[in-house]
């Protein structure tokens, strides 16, 4: 049986929710080693979020 539309936006919701939260809490603790510098944070954030989307469309 065929899963329905509603069914797959709710996994591919939580899918990316995660790919959202693990870079979220990655630029924590990177940032508070570099004393909350918002430069790193940005820098951060926005890598891990880009090589965490590269991961999840390579599959």
């Amino acid at each position: 049986m065929e899963p329905s539309v509603k069914d797959k936006y709710i996994i591919l919701g939580f899918i990316g929710f995660a790919i959202l939260l693990i870079p979220f809490i990655a630029t924590l603790i990177v940032a508070n080693k570099f004393n909350q510098d918002t430069f790193v944070r940005l820098i951060v954030f926005v890598c891990s979020n880009l090589l965490g989307w590269l991961l999840y469309f390579s599959f």
